[in-house]
């Protein structure tokens, strides 16, 4: 393997010129280069950072080292969710005191940094974001196959402290989905098959992303026959379905998705290794999987919504939903 190419500013980095905090993230960040195989390094315009969710002491120390040297994040970088809410009086009972309070904090440390302070898992829902062919930093799971698949613009999967690293050098691995070749899509969905109608309906996109994520593995996948007018929030659906039951970071839909004018466009015209055709009984059996004990036919005690965070679309349609009605404590 050739050795990882770096530019004179790149390797000012990495002799400490511009600080301690700076050579620890390029140090980081060509680590992970050199996993990857990347022959360089390419810049970033913008991040979207899960560094801030707090999972433990290590976050907060992580963040502290950075904040105490002075650092700032080079581009653009908005915040995940946070563990906890902000609002002082909106704690859970029996939540773990030392988990609120060091959540917070980190928030606090990355703000200092310099993060716009969203805190949401879907950032593409607000404006001011990357467009087509971008190349972002971003490690929240839906948002990574969102950007790359909806919007057009390319990150990998950044997990937590190397997507702080590389926002504030700005710089990322010429690697995997940065590429053409790690964008081609590999295996197909096809639909065509189906009732229209099925494809229509509100649950047909959450439970096809949940079957591409089970069969799709680490390839890219294309589903064909989505009807073009499908909505952004069912393009979400799928990403946030097929992140959650695989490993999807991409898809392509022909004739919906901005890479995939055509079949041929999505495949980088050399066709895919696997075809499969979604029947009515696949999709049956991936929608029942989705519950442990069954389809539940007596009353429910509780109603989860908002993974990813609601589009306004969303509120309107949960609004009307409930309008008139009281929801039960």
């Amino acid at each position: 393997m050739a050795p990882l190419g770096l530019s004179d500013s790149d390797r000012a980095l990495l002799a400490g010129d511009a600080g301690e905090a700076m050579q620890f993230a390029m140090q980081v960040v060509v680590r992970a280069a050199e996993i990857m195989g990347a022959p360089h390094l390419i810049d970033a315009s913008f991040a979207h950072i899960d560094a801030c969710h707090y999972y433990g002491r290590a976050h907060l120390d992580f963040a502290q080292f950075f904040v105490d040297r002075g650092a700032r994040f080079k581009i653009p970088a908005w915040g995940n969710t946070l563990t906890v809410s902000l609002m002082p009086s909106d704690v859970r009972e029996g939540a773990d005191p030392v988990t609120v309070t060091e959540s917070r904090a980190l928030a606090g440390l990355y703000v200092k940094l310099g993060i716009r302070p969203v805190w949401t898992c879907a950032p593409y829902q607000l404006p001011d974001g990357p467009g087509l062919g971008d190349n972002i930093i971003v490690g929240e799971s839906n948002a990574v196959s969102y950007y790359n698949s909806v919007v057009g613009a390319r990150t990998n999967k950044y997990g937590d402290f190397l997507d702080a690293c590389a926002a504030m050098i700005g710089r990322v691995p010429f690697a995997g989905l940065h590429t053409d070749e790690g964008r081609r899509a590999q295996v197909c969905f096809d639909v065509n098959g189906l009732p229209e109608r099925l494809r229509r309906s509100e649950l047909f996109c959450h439970v096809l992303g949940h079957l591409m994520g089970r069969m799709a593995g680490a390839r890219v996948p294309v589903i064909v026959g989505l009807p073009p007018e499908t909505p952004t929030d069912s393009l979400k659906a799928i990403a946030a379905a097929g992140a959650a039951s695989g490993g999807i970071a991409m898809y392509h839909a022909v004739g919906v998705t901005p890479e995939a004018p055509t079949l041929e466009a999505a495949t980088g015209g050399r066709g895919v290794e696997e075809t499969i055709m979604v029947t009515p009984a696949m999709l049956v059996a991936a929608r029942d999987s989705l519950s442990s004990g069954g389809l539940v036919t007596g009353p429910i005690s509780m109603v989860a919504v908002g993974t990813p965070h609601f589009s306004l679309t969303e509120f309107e349609r949960a609004a009307a939903l409930i309008e008139g009605r009281r929801i039960s404590a």
